[in-house]
C-alpha cells in the first residue's frame, strides 16, 4: 500500500508524457499521468478524529450492494475505486460491487475492464447500458443487481476509508428509511493527494 500523490512538472516530461498529460486534462478534466502514477493500492486516512476510535458489530449489520455508475471513465480512478472498497472492507458487508456502464465509448472499458476484473472472483460485475441513461436512470439499473441488504452509491473516481462502510450501515440498521452520507473530502485533481 502507501501512495502518496504525485507531482508533475510538465516542463520535465518526455514528449509522450506530455500527450498523456494534456489528453487526460482534456479528456478526464484530471492529470491522468498522476493518477497513473499513483498505486492502485494505497492506503489513505482522512478520518476526523472523533471518528478514529469508534467500533462497530459488523455481525449485526446489514450487508451492502456498492454501485457505481461510470461513463468514459479514466482507468485507474475506476480501478483505485473499486480496490480502495474491497481494502477497506469489511468484505464481509459488501455483497457486491456493480459497476454501471452507462454506454462508454474507450475501448479499455470494454473487454479489457471486463478481462480484469475476473481477478475479483465475481464480487466485482459489470453491467452495460446499450444507450446513455443518466445517472438516476443508471443507478436504478444498478439497485436491480444488488444482492444485499442496503445499496450503497458511489461515484467512480473517489477512495474510501477503513472503517467507511460501518457507520453507513449502523445507521440504515438503526432507521431503514434514512439515506446516511458520509463525509467526503477532495482528491486534488492535479495530483491525487
Amino acid at each position: 500500500y502507501g501512495g502518496a500523490g504525485v507531482f508533475i512538472n510538465r516542463s520535465l516530461l518526455t514528449e509522450r508524457e506530455k500527450v498523456i498529460y494534456d489528453n487526460g486534462l482534456r479528456t478526464y478534466s484530471a492529470n491522468q499521468l498522476a493518477s497513473e502514477k499513483t498505486p492502485l493500492r494505497r492506503n489513505i486516512d482522512f478520518h476526523m478524529p472523533e471518528c478514529k476510535n469508534l467500533t462497530y458489530d459488523t455481525a449485526k449489520l446489514p450487508k451492502a450492494g456498492i454501485v457505481i455508475i461510470f461513463t468514459d471513465e479514466m482507468w485507474s480512478s475506476l480501478m483505485r475505486t473499486v480496490f480502495s472498497i474491497l481494502d477497506a472492507g469489511p468484505e464481509e458487508l459488501i455483497s457486491e460491487i456493480i459497476l454501471v456502464d452507462d454506454a462508454s465509448q474507450k475501448d479499455h472499458l470494454g473487454q479489457p475492464l471486463d478481462d480484469y476484473i475476473r481477478i475479483f472472483n465475481g464480487k466485482v460485475k459489470v453491467v452495460r447500458l446499450p444507450e446513455r441513461k443518466g445517472l438516476i436512470a443508471a443507478r436504478l439499473v444498478g439497485f436491480e443487481h444488488v444482492t444485499g441488504e442496503a445499496v450503497v452509491y458511489l461515484d467512480a473516481h473517489m477512495e474510501v476509508n477503513k472503517g467507511w462502510l460501518e457507520p453507513l450501515l449502523h445507521r440504515i440498521k438503526q432507521d431503514e428509511t434514512v439515506i446516511a452520507i458520509p463525509h467526503i473530502d477532495v482528491l486534488d485533481w492535479d495530483t491525487f493527494k
